[in-house]
């Protein structure tokens, strides 16, 4: 019955709501607070009986993949239009044709070896991310949803960090290099360098966003 029950809360698609709420302590409803109490009779349970089947694994992978693949994130949102390109397709760009032609002497209207052209092509690329971990039956016995809350949590951070690293990782190697216009000598920016940056920004595009790392802060231009 509780397997069951289990199964009807996991189904409504706000486990990873449910889960950071219990993580961080915030205000919940009746009906979170309900299923927290189910999920924790749950945990506690398998840390009792152990997990063979790894349930706990299995619901963490599945409100991981509710999160990262299904929730909008507005930064990505509004940089690209994601969700145009599925998972199982292909884009090839074709760039301008480079002349690799090879004129032989040979005598008129005789054979030579064949020489082509070159279609330069960019293809898509993709980047899988993986999180591996443990979590003991102490602690959930102990801790009961919360310990599985936090790693969850925890997973879904280190996950969408890797995500920004590799998105903006790919940006920065597509820009292409210019006169160093602000410059700014500590390890993060400061307030001054950041109005700079903004006033030179919006002097050139109003509409425009800044967008980055803490390390490393590039602008874009939006049409």
């Amino acid at each position: 019955m509780l397997r069951t029950e289990i199964s009807a809360v996991q189904d409504t698609g706000r486990m990873f709501e449910i889960a950071q709420k219990s993580a961080y302590n915030l205000k919940m409803s009746t009906e979170e607070r309900e299923a927290v109490e189910l999920c924790d009779a749950w945990v506690k349970d398998v840390g009792e009986k152990g997990d063979p089947n790894k349930e706990i694994a299995a619901f963490i992978k599945r409100t991981i993949n509710e999160k990262i693949y299904n929730a909008p994130d507005e930064l990505l949102d509004f940089l690209f239009d994601r969700g145009s390109i599925g998972e199982f397709d292909d884009l090839d760009i074709t760039g301008a044709p480079k002349n690799n032609l090879i004129a032989y002497e040979a005598a008129k209207g005789g054979a030579v070896r064949r020489s082509f052209i070159d279609f330069p092509a960019l293809k898509p690329f993709r980047n899988n991310r993986q999180v591996e971990t443990d979590l003991s039956y102490v602690d959930m016995r102990k801790n009961g949803f919360k310990s599985v809350a936090n790693v969850t949590n925890f997973a879904v951070e280190a996950l969408q960090n890797a995500l920004f690293y590799d998105v903006f990782s790919v940006i920065d190697n597509a820009i292409v290099g210019g006169d160093q216009l602000i410059t700014e000598a500590s390890a993060n920016p400061t307030i001054t360098s950041m109005d700079s940056l903004v006033l030179y920004l919006t002097d050139r595009n109003p509409t425009g966003a800044i967008a980055g790392r803490v390390s490393d802060i590039r602008t874009v231009d939006v049409e």
